[in-house]
């Protein structure tokens, strides 16, 4: 009866470290956790009676678990049947790579244990669960290499201090198979094994507590670039509103401005006639908007913060060309122009030189956009990324990360660059 019941736990864990391994690469299908419960419950029903059933035939007994746990593993994930079935021969390789490491590692440091005992069943099941501590070691690497999920927010030292975990656990199965031929008591070695699965399993909840706690943390990381963006498109959309108001009113002193015109027309007074005149057309260049690149969106976020420079007193120098293909929508083309040109705005105010450099074209099949700005405060980098500086700290370098993640979205490229007091974001989408 303890025999089955550690034979379950450990098809428990082997299905888990194959789930782990293969949502490294692929996106769950089924998002109801209850039913994703239910269905790797069913995978560890099968997979035990399979070992059961076929214990005497080795291949059988693998074949069976492979094409069980990719039909099963299919279901789960949003994945072609064919790379599950690729990703379950690598896991089944990885799972017989660490059970000849854990023989070798037995049979080279603890040289006293005969072959016959390394037959035993208690012997064995130590050996299985370093293992599957092996394994789950290895598995965390491969997710440390090529995950995209929450799991790369951790830092170094965080996998580090992570580590710490499976290492311990390794070390104390280690020291439990070089004591374990010394104890006679039956039930002190079930205790050494319960001790074993135990620390096997911690490690696993601790990896899935620490996975809940990244992907919360990348949730509210979420949430706070959705402020930000929202933040971002009101600012820009009060700023045309208001612009859309001056022209309201520029077209109501426009009545006013030809009745002074025809009046000074009729009393022939043609100095003060062109005196006013130039007074007009003066006030006109002003305020007209001299950007026109056949895209209402650019030509409003454009034409919006020209003004605002001019009002600063930066220099906006400007090359464009034809946008009316643009192939990005009109929510991402403010994200990107917003936040570069505020972050410009607000880095030029401090200089004494004031100048931004943008560059919007489509052409050669590429869409460059480009923002070049003078600067006085270095920029702040943290763990190798550029920040903003705002002034509410939660919200810090949340503009660029918004850039970041629309340039991703289109498989795009970012390239930061700051040297000679000048900071360029050229953004590059194929």
């Amino acid at each position: 009866m303890l025999l089955h019941i550690y034979g379950i736990i450990y098809t428990i864990l082997y299905v888990t470290l194959c789930k782990i391994f293969i949502e490294t690469f692929a996106k769950k299908r089924i998002s109801n956790d209850v039913y994703g419960f239910l269905l790797l419950m069913g995978v560890v029903i099968v997979e035990y009676m399979q070992s059961v059933l076929f214990a005497r035939y080795m291949f059988v007994k693998v074949a069976g678990i492979i094409l069980c746990g990719t039909f099963f593993m299919w279901i789960y994930f949003k994945q072609k049947i064919i790379r599950i079935f690729i990703f379950m021969l690598l896991y089944e390789g990885l799972c017989i790579t660490t059970d000849y490491i854990s023989l070798t590692m037995i049979e080279h440091f603890f040289v006293h244990i005969q072959k016959e005992q390394l037959l035993s069943q208690a012997i064995s099941l130590l050996m299985g669960c370093l293992s599957q501590i092996l394994l789950f070691c290895i598995i965390l690497g491969i997710r440390r290499c090529f995950t995209n999920s929450s799991a790369s927010m951790m830092t170094e030292f965080e996998w580090v201090r992570f580590a710490i975990f499976p290492i311990f656990t390794i070390g104390s199965i280690m020291a439990m198979l070089a004591n374990f031929d010394a104890i006679v008591d039956v039930k002190q070695k079930n205790v050494l094994l319960c001790i074993a699965f135990g620390l096997l399993v911690i490690n696993v909840l601790v990896f899935y507590l620490i996975h809940d706690i990244l992907e919360r943390e990348a949730q509210i990381r979420k949430d706070k670039l959705f402020r930000e963006r929202v933040k971002n498109d009101t600012r820009l959309y009060r700023q045309i509103s208001e612009n859309y108001d001056k022209q309201c009113k520029r077209e109501h002193e426009y009545k006013n401005q030809m009745m002074v015109v025809s009046a000074l027309v009729k009393k022939r007074e043609l100095k003060e006639l062109d005196r006013y005149l130039d007074k007009t057309n003066e006030e006109i260049a002003h305020n007209i908007d001299f950007i026109d690149t056949n895209h209402v969106i650019v030509n409003a976020i454009l034409n919006t913060k020209y003004q605002e420079a001019r009002e600063k007193g930066i220099v906006f120098v400007l090359k464009i060309n034809d946008l009316s293909d643009l192939s990005i929508s009109d929510e991402d083309i403010v994200v990107i122009l917003s936040n570069l040109l505020d972050n410009a705005l607000e880095a030029c105010e401090k200089c004494d030189e004031k100048m931004i450099k943008v560059k919007f074209v489509h052409e050669n099949e590429q869409i460059v956009i480009s923002v070049v700005n003078t600067f006085v405060d270095n920029p702040v980098i943290i763990n190798g990324s550029y920040q903003t500086s705002k002034e509410d700290t939660s919200m810090h370098g949340m503009g660029i990360r918004n850039v970041r993640e629309v340039v991703d979205k289109y498989g795009g490229t970012c390239v930061i660059r700051h040297e000679n007091n000048l900071f360029r974001f050229v953004v590059l989408f194929e």
